[in-house]
């Protein structure tokens, strides 16, 4: 009747922002009402008529998250306990994170999760600049090449590289971190190509040192916090602090 296809569609989505992990859940369907949600609170004794009349359009979605609460009057082995949202919020919660949901009648719903980065293991390669050991995420990594240090051209001031076909902007990892060390060799070259928003980059690095799988933690600290350029920290078979690098904020 509303002239949609006969299939729905799910689009499940994630992405990192910083020291988050946001996942989008978004479906086609037929969206909420926020009268009806109103409506519900108030038959099952969760909230006042007084109460619900307060509340938003935006707020009136979150109810979906109260305990006990259904807008199906059937109960069936898959839904109408109003337990599933209310679960779910309590154990994002319980690790750090936070749940929202937006929804539009007659178009669809999107459940936003948003997750720290604490609870997140990723597949980092290991480089080292300036002395010091850093983890850059593998999915932001495309390839590590060596160049001669006289391949390297200027324009309009910045470092660039031609490699396979493609000018490839670079940039000096150990200028950027403000730790400018001398380099022994200073004609042949490391560079971590990485990609952002479709765009390629090259870091010169002074060592590869291999993949490996890390654990993220998040810098909690306030002062940590406002620094950029990092999207957390790992700790090291050794015992080390490794910092891992945001890439996106880098670039």
């Amino acid at each position: 009747k509303a002239g949609k296809s006969p299939e729905g569609l799910v689009r499940l989505a994630a992405s990192r922002q910083r020291n988050t992990v946001l996942i989008e859940v978004q479906d086609d369907g037929k969206g909420m009402d926020p009268a009806k949600l109103r409506d519900a609170a108030v038959k099952k004794g969760l909230m006042s008529k007084e109460e619900v009349s307060k509340l938003s359009d935006e707020e009136a979605f979150n109810l979906i998250f109260l305990p006990g609460f259904s807008t199906n009057s059937v109960i069936t082995d898959v839904s109408g306990r109003g337990v599933g949202m209310d679960v779910a919020k309590t154990k994002i919660e319980s690790l750090g994170g936070n749940v929202s949901v937006r929804s539009v009648l007659g178009e669809g719903s999107i459940v936003t999760l948003q997750l720290p980065l604490t609870i997140a293991i990723i597949q980092s390669l290991m480089i080292k600049t300036a002395g010091e050991t850093y983890a850059i995420p593998l999915n932001n990594v495309v390839r590590d090449v060596g160049i001669k240090s006289q391949d390297i051209k200027t324009i309009e001031g910045q470092e660039v590289i031609l490699l396979r076909g493609e000018v490839l902007p670079l940039l000096r990892l150990n200028s950027i971190l403000d730790c400018p060390v001398e380099v022994d060799d200073k004609e042949n070259l490391i560079v971590v190509v990485v990609e952002k928003m479709g765009s390629h980059f090259g870091f010169v690095v002074d060592e590869l040192l291999g993949q490996q799988e890390v654990i993220i933690k998040s810098l909690d600290s306030k002062v940590l916090r406002s620094v950029k350029g990092f999207a957390g920290a790992t700790i090291l078979g050794d015992g080390t602090v490794c910092l891992i690098l945001d890439i996106g904020t880098l670039v």
